[in-house]
């Protein structure tokens, strides 16, 4: 299709849409003249007046959208206009169904609407909740997401929304999964969505969340003694039979597995010494534990 053949189906469907929202508003007009002048409490009325007015809004909301996209053909960002006007839509369509139900209801219940009462609520709640989720990102996105290095844009130059290369000198961000994308992208995705494009992550729950890359080097694991080791000598103390079971618990776990393991290495050659001396008459060196320790703790169990 030629883009002269293009832009005439736009025009015919736009004219069609004016059409209709004409046609819309001149049914809204009449039902809520009869409604308000007349006084016409008619269930059947009220859910005309409902029905023409959400059609109506609909009506001039799909001609919005369609301008704007015409309007923006090729701007990689046409910025949030059809993201505001789908929450203005959302928010007066459930203010008309609230209304409605509270006008039936004076005559009868109306519980065919309950549930297009529901689904324009729960609409309201996630408009409002996407609205503030995007006005807080938005605008500080600056603040919030890191600029991407040339380091971290060499490991994936693709941008995910727009599927273009991510140059040095574009203004890309960072997210706190490790991805990048292009600034625009970034803040045109956020208008409908609040996850990574590409891991589909939470970033709201991510914000928080420790980065991809720690900072500063990794502390050094305490030094681990045989088991066996430990266990033979260890219950031989007479002088702290429940030294190690009543040991008070510190805050740091692993400073406190380091000073348990460093008594009971001492417990165990203040053991070996005393052992050695019954056996050979004479201590060994001070400093040094003979290889023949396991041996003999072997053959004494």
């Amino acid at each position: 299709m030629s883009r002269v053949s293009l832009y005439y189906s736009y025009i015919a469907v736009s004219n069609l849409l004016a059409t209709l929202v004409v046609v819309d508003a001149i049914m809204t007009f009449e039902r809520f003249f009869e409604v308000m002048v007349f006084l016409t409490s008619s269930r059947d009325y009220l859910l005309l007046l409902l029905k023409y007015s959400t059609m109506a809004l609909r009506s001039l909301v799909t001609q919005i959208k369609l301008i704007v996209y015409l309007k923006d053909d090729g701007n990689a960002a046409p910025g949030p206009i059809r993201f505001y006007v789908d929450i203005a839509s959302n928010f007066i369509e459930g203010l008309l169904h609230v209304c409605s139900f509270a006008a039936m209801a004076r005559v009868a219940l109306p519980l065919h609407l309950v549930r297009d009462l529901l689904r324009s609520l729960k609409n309201m709640k996630d408009t409002i909740q996407s609205f503030v989720r995007y006005r807080r990102l938005a605008t500080n996105m600056d603040i919030i997401f890191d600029a991407a290095t040339a380091e971290d844009l060499d490991k994936d130059r693709r941008c995910a929304v727009c599927y273009d290369d991510m140059l040095d000198d574009t203004g890309c961000k960072k997210l706190k999964c490790g991805h990048c994308y292009h600034k625009d992208c970034l803040r045109k995705w956020l208008e409908a969505n609040s996850a990574c494009p590409y891991c589909r992550k939470d970033i709201d729950a991510n914000l928080n969340a420790p980065r991809a890359r720690p900072h500063g080097p990794v502390p050094p694991a305490p030094p681990r003694v045989h088991a066996a080791f430990l266990a033979a000598f260890a219950p031989r103390n007479a002088n702290e039979p429940a030294a190690a079971a009543a040991v008070p618990q510190p805050a740091d776990v692993a400073a406190q597995q380091q000073q348990e393991e460093e008594r009971l290495i001492q417990a165990a050659y203040a053991e070996y010494l005393r052992m050695h001396a019954a056996m050979e008459g004479a201590p060994p060196p001070p400093g040094t534990i003979p290889m023949v320790v396991t041996t003999s703790i072997v053959v004494n169990q």
